[in-house]
């Protein structure tokens, strides 16, 4: 990004961070510090060559009861706004890939830890 003669570059980390903060707030996930570890695993970034972005986020779980569509259409924008807005960065896609379907708070507890230990016991 160039400005007044010099150059303004954004480490892929800081906008891994936009996304991730921006991600935990619209799924109101800010007190389980193991969602939040599963969620910041499951982000990536690429740039293309007009330094545009293209996000992914896997592995999410939508709430029951709701539309799933609608769930994820929001998390795109919401992940969307947040880092344009942030890095005047063009963001050309956000792509969401739902994981699962979750009753509440404390079930998504219980899927991050099962989904954690069934990592552990792999490695």
């Amino acid at each position: 990004m160039e400005y007044n003669g010099g150059k303004i570059e954004i480490s892929d980390n800081v906008i891994k961070e936009i996304i991730f903060r921006a991600a935990v707030e619209y799924m109101k996930i800010e007190d389980n510090q193991k969602e939040k570890k599963k969620l910041r695993k499951n982000i990536a970034i690429q740039r293309t060559p007009e330094d545009h972005l293209e996000i992914t986020i896997k592995d999410v779980a939508a709430p029951y009861n709701t539309s799933i569509k609608k769930y994820a259409e929001d998390l795109m924008i919401k992940v969307k706004e947040t880092v344009e807005r942030m890095t005047e960065m063009p963001v050309d896609a956000v792509n969401i890939q739902i994981g699962d379907i979750i009753e509440s708070t404390k079930d998504m507890e219980q899927m991050y830890e099962y989904q954690e230990e069934e990592e552990e016991s792999e490695e």
